[in-house]
């Protein structure tokens, strides 16, 4: 974040973590910190009061409060504030699978996590241009490791590629989102599913598909 001058940064913990959804890490520069805590208006949803959250959770900075002088020597009393409003009815299990997810990020370690996910994402690249397809980003360099969009071919139902491999192979292949529906299939390769095997096994149902899909009139 500091590198990049990046002010909010946030993510689903179901995503590279591989933890259960409902977790979103955030996280505030000073920068932006100092923005909320000088905000005048009124946040208008209750769900993203930023300094509500935080008291719900006590990330608060610390104070001073008192102190005494002895031989010339300040002691400076620091206490948190421990004001804690109700916000939401937060899931004890999640906060424990993500501290799991993360202790297993930690022992594989970032570089390596990393280099993982991008092998992987280049293993199934290779695959679906092998199999005549096209990758909806053309540059390696701009591509996601995490997800790959594939072009849809000509004369191939997209919808029926997508529910063949979901009853036959228990496979989600996702479409296109936004402006991109109609023009893509989504695959995602990232956290505990960034396996060569997995990647494989995408492929193969893939092809399945296709092989056994009608033309689309």
């Amino acid at each position: 974040m500091d590198a990049w001058e990046i002010d909010v940064l946030y993510s689903g913990s179901q995503k590279a973590l591989s933890a259960p959804p409902g977790t979103c890490p955030i996280s505030f520069s000073p920068r932006a910190w100092e923005k909320i805590e000088k905000r005048k208006s009124k946040v208008d949803s209750f769900y993203f009061d930023a300094k509500l959250l935080a008291q719900y959770w006590e990330v608060l900075r610390p104070f001073k409060y008192g102190g005494c002088r002895v031989g010339g020597i300040c002691f400076v009393i620091q206490f948190i504030c421990l004001i804690i409003r109700y916000h939401h009815t937060a899931f004890p299990s999640n906060l424990y699978a993500m501290r799991e997810a993360l202790a297993e990020l930690s022992e594989e370690g970032l570089e390596a996590a990393w280099k993982r996910h991008r092998v992987n994402a280049e293993l199934l690249w290779k695959g679906v241009e092998n199999m005549g397809l096209k990758l909806f980003v053309p540059e390696k360099k701009n591509r996601l490791p995490t997800i790959t969009l594939i072009s849809l071919p000509e004369g191939i139902d997209w919808k029926a590629i997508i529910a063949y491999v979901l009853e036959k192979y228990q496979l989600v292949i996702a479409p296109g989102l936004g402006p991109s529906v109609g023009k893509v299939w989504r695959i995602g390769v990232m956290g505990y599913n960034s396996k060569s095997s997995n990647v494989d096994f995408a492929l193969t149902s893939l092809k399945g598909a296709i092989d056994n899909s009608p033309e689309q009139s």
